[in-house]
């Protein structure tokens, strides 16, 4: 089958939708469509952003279809309003729910702050269905381009909480491992099969070589993720060879061999066993929902 690129082009304010928390949704439109998607950085001032489409032409239709769908769903929802009053944006973007309180400050202080530097009005949507604990919109209101900045800005505030927290969890794990870290690059349509089903994967790779692995922040835009081994030297190689491993069984599976892998040497492609019985090799997949009754058939 012929790999072709092809261009589309999607609502530049629901790009954050479309890539979803940790990447998760642009991974699910990967692995389900087989195509690799690239987004590009900025839409250059426009109001739909470019992104670039890489495989054989029947994924390419289906990786547009299922964007399509993303879209679809975002325009009917809550989410994205426009001229409201004819010269207004509304724009809701998702808090997760560690962050709720980090963003409104103490005493409200913060949001307060934020409001009256970017000129806005922002509300967190704490009422509804939504349980006790979990995400929360926040509804920002105001001119357009002042709305983009008060975005802006309480995303950076999230980033600049989730370094400090990382710093902080690295500098103690390798103060007591005596150890230092190696970065890892991960593709995106990866990620999910190196922490696999509830983090079972990233658990074994972490008992099996003695490390301890975090994912840095996600910018929601780069084509990867970037992971930090943290132990002694020669442990962090072998956990980063196994995770090039799995990246190579991904790539080679989806159709993904171009695409590079990780970043540091490896000890040379091999099978990684994770101690099942008999020196049986074991490796997790991410099957899309709707192709689990195919996998395991009638009965």
């Amino acid at each position: 089958r012929a790999v072709i690129t092809e261009e589309f082009k999607v609502p530049d304010k629901m790009v954050g939708f479309i890539i979803g928390r940790g990447g998760e949704q642009i991974s699910r439109i990967q692995i389900e469509s087989g195509c690799k998607i690239q987004i590009a950085p900025d839409s250059g001032g426009m109001p739909e952003r470019p992104c670039v489409l890489t495989g054989t032409p029947e994924s390419i239709e289906q990786a547009k279809r299922l964007l399509g769908q993303i879209v679809d769903r975002c325009r009917n929802g809550p989410g994205f309003h426009n001229d409201v009053d004819g010269n207004s944006t509304i724009q809701e973007i998702l808090i997760p729910a560690s962050k709720v309180g980090l963003v409104i400050g103490k005493g409200g202080e913060t949001i307060k702050q934020l409001q009256e530097r970017t000129g806005v009005k922002m509300i967190m949507i704490q009422d509804g269905p939504l349980p006790t604990g979990a995400d929360k919109p926040l509804r920002i209101t105001g001119d357009a381009f002042k709305v983009q900045q008060a975005r802006e800005m309480v995303l950076e505030i999230i980033r600049e909480k989730d370094q400090a927290d990382f710093r902080g969890v690295r500098s103690d794990f390798s103060a007591r491992m005596g150890g230092g870290s190696i970065e890892v690059s991960v593709p995106r349509f990866a990620v999910g099969i190196v922490i696999g089903r509830n983090g079972e994967m990233i658990k074994k790779i972490q008992n099996d070589a003695g490390v301890r692995i975090q994912f840095k922040p996600d910018d929601g835009i780069s084509s990867e993720r970037v992971a930090q081994v943290m132990g002694l030297p020669d442990r962090c190689q072998h956990a980063a060879h196994i995770i090039s491993e799995l990246i190579l069984t991904a790539q080679e599976r989806d159709g993904f061999g171009s695409m590079a892998v990780a970043r540091g040497r490896g000890r040379g492609r091999g099978d990684w066993s994770v101690g099942t019985p008999g020196g049986m090799q074991e490796i997790t997949y991410t099957v899309p929902a709707d192709k689990c009754g195919l996998v395991i058939g009638k009965g």
